[in-house]
């Protein structure tokens, strides 16, 4: 039995306790170190200065208003759950007495109690810097740090999470730090990882000047303010990536102190973007008003994110997704799609290395969970849209995804809980297309093929009537009217929200159908029959529900000012890609069968989408290049039409209507009749007319290339 050292001896045990810190052996809140436990006493705490922090010197420390960094030794990182969760001094009385009780004999409680006792003074003197931050550092991204609140051992929510961090699968290294964790000695792991994929790696931290960073010098405060607010107000209502009261903090800090730590590059490059987007979509009155320059802003701001992308998607965050999903988006709506899909696949990797695709740890409080959850699944949707756009794979299988629905706690807390509402449907029914991206745009598959997916794709439209039900009342389209000049900001952004939803829901049903197409064609063409009547009826029943899809997108024609509305906002692109899209399934129509009861409808509402586009063409690419397409599209449906209604007449009667005709001349794109025969003239034109697969694909008359195709 070991007696308690007296007080001269307890100095030197002190001593050799400050001594083990120095070694790096250092005692904490629960278990002191081997030199006092041995002799029964408690631990000084250390008076030696800290030790100089690893890393460069910060090259900014004597600005003015500026400071220095700190350097923790513990930083959560977003992609793991965090260690088992030092407690307050409160819970650590109980906790460590019952420690301290446990590992003595009932012949030494008061000894054991009174020792328990001294750890806990200890712990409340010292400085732990194991322990996690009380606030978040001023440098720290919200993936870094500043995101952890102890929780209570006796909660469920401690139990959950202290099995999660035993069971998750990690990778090697991740492995590795969790055995130092678990066993208290996460300071003994400070090897070299920089060879290893370590997501987890730590940062050097060291202030230096934004200018330096990005190459550039930021406008003045008030123009910075202007764009600041514009992207919330033209993209917020649409696409829910970023919550204001979440960036607003290191944007007033970054703008004011025109600083950054070497880690805050996602953020700034995140607000570079926003910046960009800002410039694109502002008002001209406010254009006027500002007396700036927002275009060779914008293009300045383009050229810094695309030369310091690969500085984001480095060390992979949530801001480094967030980034990937705005810039994405941006060159999606405005620049280049190519390079959009490739953006937004970069965005799908650092989300998934930073396990975006499961439920934010526990601790988080409200507006980080549903930070996290929205971020996910803004990038799912955009992940989706591009898939149904360009014909390419999702991102990621629906079987990975274990994270939540958005605003599924408590959406009334939010700002603009009205609408709200539209992203939630949104995720819903982009999560219903991915059946058909993954059954039927994915395969080489012959129509037979194709046939045998009609319980898939049964099964898919009636999900989507069922989810068409679901629609809040303020959002469906049958209560749709349009825009008024007595409407009120949130009622305009209300009606704007239930046109895009319908344009996406007509948009999923035209993708779901609109393989049938080229069935029909295929059957036009080799002038084959369908094994049964089942069969011809599925066919045909596809048919039409994929020409009431496009009919109803071209509907939004009857709505002219919520179109206008859409000019400032990411939705003008996405109206104008939809709008096209169902313009060319309906020549596509009048080419197939040009002389159909409905072609008269079916030509109406190709004009009506040219017109709408053409409300938008001054302010948007996409929508002067799909009336192009349109136009190059409807002179073939013209030419087909007039083939057949001449096939029947004489040889003189076509003659006369050709030679009489110089608009039929140009459509037929035939310099006079008497270059050839009219016999090799017929046959010619009779032997392209029975392809419309072939014409469909840009080929006309003469077999040179459309103008839109070339």
């Amino acid at each position: 039995m070991v007696p308690i050292l007296e007080s001269s001896e307890c100095r030197r045990v002190g001593k050799a306790c400050q001594r083990c810190r120095r070694l790096k052996i250092r005692c904490d809140s629960v278990r002191p170190c081997a030199m006092c436990s041995r002799a029964r006493t408690e631990c000084l705490p250390s008076v030696t200065k800290a030790s100089k922090p690893r890393g460069r010197v910060s090259r900014v420390q004597s600005l003015p208003g500026v400071q220095p960094p700190v350097i923790a030794e513990f930083f959560l990182s977003s992609n793991t759950y965090p260690e088992k969760p030092q407690t307050t001094s409160t819970t650590s009385v109980s906790t460590i007495t019952q420690v301290a009780t446990a590992n003595s004999t009932s012949t030494h409680d008061d000894q054991s109690v009174s020792s328990a006792q001294s750890y806990i003074n200890y712990a409340n003197s010292s400085t732990q810097q194991l322990s996690p931050p009380t606030s978040a550092p001023p440098f720290h991204n919200t993936a870094a740090a500043g995101l952890y609140n102890p929780i209570p051992p006796q909660s469920p929510e401690y139990q959950s999470l202290y099995e999660e961090n035993l069971f998750m699968p990690f990778t090697v290294l991740e492995m590795t730090r969790r055995v130092f964790r678990l066993h208290h000695s996460e300071h003994l792991f400070n090897a070299d990882t920089s060879s290893f994929a370590d997501i987890n790696a730590r940062k050097q931290h060291a202030m230096i000047r934004v200018e330096e960073f990005i190459n550039m010098e930021l406008p003045p405060k008030h123009i910075l303010d202007l764009l600041f607010a514009n992207y919330f107000d033209s993209m917020q209502w649409f696409m829910h990536i970023i919550f204001e009261q979440s960036i607003r903090e290191h944007y007033e800090r970054i703008v004011l102190t025109k600083s950054m730590d070497v880690t805050d590059g996602p953020i700034v490059l995140l607000l570079l973007a926003m910046f960009a987007v800002g410039c694109q979509t502002m008002p001209e009155g406010q254009r006027a008003d500002a007396k700036f320059d927002f275009g060779t802003l914008e293009v300045m701001l383009i050229k810094r994110c695309e030369e310091r992308f690969f500085a984001v998607i480095r060390d992979c965050c949530l801001e480094s997704v967030q980034f990937c999903i705005v810039f994405g988006l941006f060159h999606l709506y405005y620049r280049s799609p190519n390079m959009a899909w490739s953006i937004i696949g970069a965005g799908l990797r650092c989300a998934l290395a930073i396990r975006l695709n499961l439920e934010p740890p526990p601790q988080f409080n409200l507006l980080q969970r549903e930070s996290w959850r929205c971020c996910f699944w803004a990038l799912y949707t955009a992940d989706r849209y591009c898939a149904l756009a360009f014909g390419c794979p999702p991102g990621f299988s629906d079987n990975h995804i274990f994270v939540k629905s958005m605003f599924c706690e408590t959406p009334q807390s939010f700002k603009d809980y009205d609408l709200l509402e539209f992203h939630k449907c949104k995720q819903h029914l982009y999560t219903l297309s991915s059946v058909i991206s993954d059954s039927l745009y994915q395969r080489q598959s012959s129509p037979s093929d194709l046939l045998s997916l009609e319980s898939v794709i049964s099964d898919l439209y009636i999900k989507l009537q069922e989810f068409k039900k679901t629609v809040p009342p303020i959002l469906a389209f049958e209560n749709l009217e349009d825009a008024r000049l007595t409407d009120s900001a949130k009622a305009r952004k209300i009606k704007m929200q239930s046109l895009s939803l319908q344009s996406a829901y007509d948009n999923v049903i035209l993708s779901l159908h609109r393989p049938f197409l080229l069935v029909r064609a295929g059957q036009a063409k080799y002038n084959f029959r369908f094994d049964s009547q089942e069969t011809e009826a599925f066919v045909t029943a596809c048919l039409a529900r994929c020409k009431e899809a496009a009919l109803r997108i071209a509907s939004a024609s009857k709505f002219p000012w919520i179109i206008r509305d859409t000019i400032d906002s990411f939705a003008i692109s996405f109206l104008s890609l939809t709008l096209f899209s169902a313009g060319v399934a309906l020549c596509m129509f009048l080419i197939i069968d040009p002389l159909d009861n409905a072609a008269s409808e079916i030509r109406m509402s190709i004009r009506n989408v040219i017109e709408a586009e053409q409300m938008i063409a001054d302010k948007n690419k996409v929508a002067k290049e799909a009336i192009s397409v349109l136009h190059d599209l409807r002179k073939l449906a013209k030419a087909k039409e007039n083939t057949l209604l001449l096939r029947n007449a004489g040889p003189d009667e076509f003659l006369d209507s050709f030679q009489k005709d110089p608009g039929l001349r140009s459509i037929f794109n035939s310099p006079s009749p008497e270059s050839e025969s009219f016999q090799d003239f017929q046959i010619r034109n009779a032997a392209i007319s029975m392809d419309p697969l072939l014409n469909f694909l840009g080929y006309p008359m003469n077999n040179t290339p459309l103008k839109g195709y070339q």
